[in-house]
């Protein structure tokens, strides 16, 4: 039987071999080195200091183009700075490599600092705001992300991390740093660490494959090709080169 009903259709069944990725952890555990093995040509857009020292691994065989962002870091340092400006310059860039034909894999370090910038730009302060207020500047950020579905990219979003307070009490653990609602949007979210001498990226979230939560890939199985191919079974290294 088929039903026909005006504005509904056959859902579509095409799976595209890209992944919205949430990368989160602490600081030096390996997230742009990771973010840095996805295939090229790679956007990759710097608004940390976390490219010096990796990136120069990944030029070799592969083309990575960077945008930089110099967003000040505290109150000091901001004043005279146009964060309205700053904003409207990464979402024009964003926009461009996101529509480039040739722009495979988009790199965000960090969406922490993007999320910042943001209410910055909308706000001019990061605290003493009411939360009715978040109402618009929430949807700007659900669809900055959704505009990366559209496009067959890996569309790659790197967090920090910080501290999870109880009764003003540090409990020992961390929250990913940034945008509340990055976990819904994003289609799989690894936390990556380091110890013994070893980098391990641990499954946290996956859309298409819930059976891979808690999964460590770990050494030499710690990039993107050997990720997506557990996420993509039915595809080989050869795709994500």
């Amino acid at each position: 039987m088929t039903i026909k009903i005006p504005g509904f259709d056959k859902p579509d069944t095409t799976i595209k071999h890209r992944m919205i990725l949430n990368i989160e952890g602490l600081e030096k555990q390996g997230k742009t080195h990771f973010a840095l093995t996805a295939p090229g040509p790679l956007a990759f857009f710097d608004i940390d200091i976390g490219t010096e020292g990796v990136i120069h691994k990944f030029t070799t065989g592969k083309e990575i183009i960077v945008s930089e962002h110099k967003i000040p870091k505290d109150a000091a340092s901001s004043e005279g700075f146009d964060f309205v400006a700053a904003w409207q310059e990464f979402y024009n860039r964003l926009q461009a490599v996101l529509k480039h034909p040739q722009v495979r894999t988009v790199v965000i370090d960090t969406m922490t600092e993007v999320w910042e910038l943001l209410r910055m730009a909308r706000f001019g302060r990061l605290s003493q705001v009411k939360s009715h207020h978040y109402g618009p500047v929430n949807a700007e950020m659900r669809e900055l992300i959704r505009e990366a579905y559209e496009y067959g990219k890996n569309f790659i979003m790197i967090h920090k991390m910080k501290p999870q307070y109880v009764d003003d009490q540090w409990n020992g653990k961390y929250d990913r740093a940034g945008f509340k609602d990055i976990g819904f949007l994003s289609q799989l979210s690894i936390e990556l660490s380091f110890d013994e001498g070893e980098f391990t990226a641990t499954c946290r979230d996956c859309r298409h494959d819930m059976s891979l939560c808690g999964m460590d890939l770990s050494g030499p199985m710690c990039n993107f090709p050997t990720l997506a191919q557990m996420v993509f079974p039915n595809s080989d290294a050869g795709d994500w080169s």
